[in-house]
Parts: C-alpha cells; structure tokens; sequence
C-alpha cells in the first residue's frame, strides 16, 4: 500500500520518518536518520580572526591558526607598512639615516629628520661649510683683516705686493738724501745734494778717493772753489773773473795774463763741452788725458801746439755728471785740472 503522507516523496510514510542529521560529513551525523532535520553540525576553526576561519564550521575543533605577530597578514606580510619599505610600521626605528650626518644611525629605518651636519657655518669664514647646520667651532680666518683667505692682499691699488694697508710712504731712491729703507710707497718727495756736495752739506767725494773734494783745505768745496788748489775761504776775486786772487797772477781775464806752463778750462762747472787751452814755453807735441772718478782713462788725444799755443774743445756730456781730471802730458811735466759736469 502507498502513503497516505510522504511530503518529502521519498517513499517513506510521513509517520514513519526518523528526524536526525543525515549528513555523513557533519559532527552529529546519525546513520539511522532518513530524515534530516536541519540539525547537522561541523567541525572547524570558528575564530573569524583566524587565517584558516571556516564559515560552515558550527564547533571549534582547535584547528585555528594565526599570523606568528600580530602585526603579520596570514600570508606573513606587514598589516601596516605606510612608506611600504617592507617593515612594518610597528617595527619602524626611527632615526638619521643619512650617512653623511654626524649622528647617522646604522639601525635607524625611518628617517624622522633628526640629522645634523657638523661644520663651519659662519660664511665670512675661509673654511665655511655651506652642508653644515651646526657650528662646531672650527672657522678659520685669516691673521689680519687686510688679507684674503690664500694670504694674499684684499686691497693693493699699486700691484706691489704690499696690502694697501701697509704700505710706507717715502723715498726709495737709494742716492737720494731722505732714502729709507723701510718705505714701500714712494711718494715722489726725495732730496737730493746740491752737485758737488754730499746731504750734510759737506763736499762730495766724486774722486771716490773717500774724502770731501777741497783739495786746498779751505772749507770751500773745489766745485765752487774759484782756487781750488790754493787755500782761500774768503774766495777774493777784485775783477771779478770768478778766478780767485790768489792763483788770479795779475788779476786779468785771459791766459795771455798767466805764466807759461798755465792750463786754462773753461766753462768750469760745463753742461758738456769744455775748451782747453794752454800756453808753453816752447812747440810741443802734447797728450791730452781726460780720467773719470774712479781712475779711468775715458778719452786721450795727442795735440800739437801752435807757436807754444794750444786750444782744444770737446764734448764730455756722454761721460755722464761727475768730476773728471784733464791731464796735460808735456816733456816737462804733468798739468792736472778738474772740470765739473753738471
């Protein structure tokens, strides 16, 4: 006979059902069920937090497993990691990374802007730093304010050598009176002797025989000496022939007044040419010698005169100024006058 009931149309009369979990793979599976009711349950990790969570797990059956930190994904990968740098943000040291930084930290993994640069940071310094952030007292400047950091002057108007700042004016001319050594600068103001005298006044030594130039002693230098080699201080000249009355033989103006064996040459002072003339006693074949300060023959001509006279003229401005010695060589003697070139 067939059932009056069988909702479900298995072929088992509603009456006859045996409600229980038919689910062989559910924790409460009964066998003798050939009804399931809805009641099965399962087995698994029910901790939703868990990297194996079962969604059908209804009992927890210790099987959960979780990430070794808590800080880990399940695939072992960092939950937070906000410069993604792969360290997590929990495990982030923060610190100078910069390993130019005079506090870098070898641990540090995150940079937090602490780093400092040790250095010169004055920028009037030689050795300022433009990295540096902190100043660790090593500037160096130079010795003096007047000089540039290679040591060499920040003002010198003349290229010298010598900072602006140091400069001494003077003289540098080493012939001039008011020469100093120590001057730098010359300021163009340098003295000089009168010609034939030296800076204190006192006769030149032209003859570089080391002593003053009045060979007659009489305080009057020979350059200005109208007898330089008799002694006259007074330089008495009655006609005025700037030839002075001493070795002036009867007062007049020209050689025909002297005696024989007289040498006259004149202009004395000379800018440059001098005329000799000169009067024997008798035709002679003469040598003419003109010899500078330190002995040297500079010019020599031989001369013949002309019925016991002579004149002769040369220009000695090429020999340069100083006091030189005409030396007139007869057969009798030696005739020596100085002549003065200005």
């Amino acid at each position: 006979c067939e059932c009056i009931n069988d909702l479900d149309g298995d072929g088992i009369c509603d009456e006859d059902e045996v409600g229980a979990c038919t689910d062989s793979l559910a924790y409460n599976y009964d066998p003798l069920a050939d009804e399931d009711d809805g009641s099965c349950l399962y087995l698994g990790c029910i901790e939703i937090t868990a990297c194996n969570y079962d969604l059908s797990a209804d009992i927890d059956d210790g099987s959960c497993i979780f990430p070794d930190e808590t800080y880990l994904d399940c695939d072992g990968d960092c939950i937070n990691d906000l410069d993604s740098d792969a360290i997590c943000d929990e495990l982030e040291i923060f610190g100078c990374t910069d390993p130019q930084a005079d506090n870098f930290n070898l641990e540090s993994t995150q940079e937090d802007g602490s780093c400092f640069y040790l250095g010169c940071t004055d920028e009037t310094a030689c050795n300022y730093d433009s990295t540096a952030d902190v100043d660790d007292d090593s500037c160096t400047y130079p010795y003096e304010t007047y000089l540039n950091c290679d040591w060499t002057c920040i003002n010198d108007t003349d290229g010298d050598g010598v900072c602006d700042e140091l400069e001494i004016a003077g003289c540098t001319d080493d012939t001039a009176c008011n020469y100093d050594p120590n001057v730098t600068d010359d300021d163009g103001q340098c003295t000089y002797p009168e010609t034939g005298f030296d800076c204190d006044g006192n006769c030149s030594d032209d003859d570089g025989d080391s002593l003053p130039d009045d060979f007659d002693g009489d305080g009057i230098c020979d350059y200005v000496d109208n007898c330089f080699y008799d002694f006259n201080p007074g330089q008495e000249d009655l006609d005025g022939d700037d030839e002075g009355d001493v070795c002036d033989f009867d007062d007049g103006l020209t050689l025909n007044e002297q005696v024989e064996h007289s040498l006259l040459v004149f202009p004395n002072p000379t800018n440059g040419i001098i005329n000799i003339e000169y009067l024997s006693s008798r035709n002679d074949i003469l040598i003419l010698k003109i010899i500078n300060a330190i002995g040297q023959i500079i010019e020599e001509v031989e001369l013949n005169t002309n019925g016991s006279y002579f004149n002769h003229s040369i220009d000695i401005e090429s020999f340069g100024k100083g006091v030189y010695q005409i030396h007139l060589f007869d057969t009798e003697k030696v005739i020596v006058e100085k002549v003065f070139l200005n």
